[in-house]
């Protein structure tokens, strides 16, 4: 399944402890959630993103 067009990724309240270094390809992704999640760590690749963030 090809996620490339994915706009919205909602992980708030979840498990995950990390992202991987493929975040960065999702160039159409607008909104990210990561609120009390376990990351404690981002992906340098997660700066060729240019979505709103909120951790």
């Amino acid at each position: 399944m090809q996620l490339s067009s994915l706009t919205d990724l909602e992980l708030a309240y979840t498990n995950i402890t990390e992202l991987p270094k493929e975040i960065g390809k999702l160039s159409f992704l607008i909104h990210l959630d990561l609120k009390d999640t376990k990351i404690t760590a981002l992906p340098k690749e997660i700066e060729q993103l240019t979505c709103e963030i909120i951790q």
